[in-house]
């Protein structure tokens, strides 16, 4: 009985892995862009639309999709950017 049922998986398997290619051209989709959100969605989520950071960075490139960071009301900096660096140690 397992070999049959191992038997039908891996036949199964071989037709539908050779079966006909899809018809058509690729196409590439288009740019991503969260900066394109309503402020009253972003409003909605809890964060601040007025805090809004756009783009990657300077010297930075994406081609595929663009960022955008808003804060939580209230906050005076985001957590990946401490002002203060002296707190942290080099480990070595």
């Amino acid at each position: 009985m397992r070999k049959r049922v191992a038997t039908l998986v891996a036949l199964a398997t071989v037709l539908t892995g050779c079966s006909d290619g899809v018809e058509g051209s690729p196409f590439a989709a288009e740019r991503w862009d969260p900066c394109s959100i309503p402020d009253e969605a972003i409003q909605a989520t809890g964060l601040d639309p007025a805090t809004k950071d756009e783009g990657w960075g300077e010297g930075i490139v994406v081609d595929d999709w663009a960022i955008c960071e808003y804060m939580l009301p209230g906050a005076s900096e985001a957590y990946d950017r401490p002002r203060d660096f002296g707190q942290w140690t080099r480990l070595e």
